[in-house]
């Protein structure tokens, strides 16, 4: 295994913006690809704590431990192809043979081009191909996706696109059940929904993730007209998790909404959630609903983007944000964004910081409950599962591990 580099981040800006790295030539891509590479690179895009995007990120914690590029399918037993789940494994797709029949995948080309340094596989999307899957028709069962690293101090990168046909449906229940320590694991997934296609994505962060772990996951959609997206995020067992999902309403009368429960459990976890929703169509409308609470020691950060394009006329965007600091220790960050370019548009964001339960305390507690049996019971109606996720084959179980994960943090006997 080639030990991948890791760069001064300040350093690494300034090179890069006056002559572009040397593996840059050695690439066998299409010369336009080069270009928009050197672009990219042009613009300094590399985390650094003066980029507006990455001032609350601990890059030189996160960055500077030294890791591998993995050269083997790892040995862990718990991780499997079964039917109907795809496993992403080390960098590696496995697909089983009943679900191959009834996708269309697209292999990217030998040999696979690899990264030599971190900032190289944070521009996978310009670098390296993705495997594509074309589903044609509604799939009767949820899609599973799960990525695991069962390698220690490893880079590794999953990098997936699932193009869903014309009035198709699909369920998509994303998993990271499971890391090795010291590991940076890098997902970019992307689904594009055509005419008046309905997506179900529900996205799980309640796995093993040893010490040393960096979580960057970058999930994406392209909606064209007419299509439906519900994107949630139940993000608990993390301990250092940054988030940028992304959501391009192309088509007209498209929608979409957005949320997520964030509930850190680990000692020290640091978690962030970047949104942004690009309205561009028409009559298009989006929802972003994200909420948490942060007990002592840990720490969130929140920053929801809606952007509106001049010809997205009629758009109607709503953003809303609340979080409570369950501790003295607690740190919440919210960050709420609107860029709007066209003038006839209904766009409202919101954000509350604070514990909301003062009056409903003291009534629990005039009731003969103790005030750990009252916040439980309150913090449980707090974070409640949307409808359409408790609607689905897996919601009893996600509730139950929410249950479970609030009873740990704030309910003794």
């Amino acid at each position: 295994m080639a030990e991948v580099e890791v760069l001064q981040l300040p350093q690494t800006g300034r090179k890069y913006r006056s002559q572009p790295p040397e593996w840059i030539h050695e690439l066998d891509l299409e010369e336009r690809r080069k270009d928009l590479l050197r672009l990219f690179l042009k613009t300094c895009p590399f985390p650094h704590p003066k980029h507006e995007d990455w001032k609350y990120t601990p890059v030189n914690r996160w960055f500077k431990t030294p890791r591998q590029l993995p050269t083997s399918q790892g040995t862990d037993s718990r991780f499997k192809p079964l039917d109907g789940k795809i496993l992403l494994k080390n960098g590696q797709v496995f697909i089983p043979e009943p679900l191959a029949h009834k996708l269309k995948v697209k292999e990217p080309p030998e040999p696979t081009v690899y990264p030599a340094s971190f900032w190289f596989a944070s521009l996978v999307r310009y670098t390296t191909p993705s495997h594509e899957l074309t589903i044609n028709e509604s799939l009767p069962y949820p899609l599973v996706i799960e990525h695991a690293v069962d390698i220690p101090a490893a880079l590794v990168l999953h990098h997936m696109k699932i193009h869903l046909h014309s009035e198709a449906k699909l369920v998509i229940i994303e998993r990271f059940p499971a890391t090795e320590r010291d590991t940076l694991l890098i997902t970019l997934t992307e689904v594009v929904a055509n005419e008046r296609s309905e997506v179900t994505w529900i996205r799980v962060m309640t796995g093993e993730y040893e010490q040393g772990t960096v979580l960057l996951d970058h999930p994406g959609a392209i909606l064209n007209a007419g299509s439906q997206l519900k994107m949630f995020t139940i993000d608990i067992s993390t301990t250092a998790h940054r988030s940028s999902p992304y959501v391009i309403l192309r088509g007209n009368n498209s929608q979409a909404y957005v949320g997520g429960n964030i509930l850190p459990e680990k000692e020290g976890a640091h978690t962030e959630h970047y949104v942004t929703v690009v309205h561009v169509g028409e009559h298009t409308m989006s929802r972003q609903e994200y909420r948490g609470i942060i007990a002592d020691s840990r720490s969130c950060v929140f920053q929801g983007r809606i952007f509106v394009h001049s010809t997205a006329q009629k758009t109607d965007a709503y953003q809303s944000s609340k979080w409570i600091p369950a501790g003295k220790n607690a740190r919440v960050v919210t960050r709420p964004q609107l860029e709007i370019f066209a003038d006839d548009v209904r766009c409202t964001h919101g954000a509350t910081e604070g514990d909301p339960f003062g009056e409903e305390l003291f009534y629990m507690r005039m009731r003969g409950l103790s005030e750990q049996q009252a916040k439980f019971l309150l913090y449980q109606g707090f974070m409640k599962l949307p409808e359409f996720v408790r609607e689905l084959s897996a919601g009893e179980e996600l509730e139950a591990i929410q249950t479970e994960t609030l009873k740990r943090l704030f309910y003794v006997n």
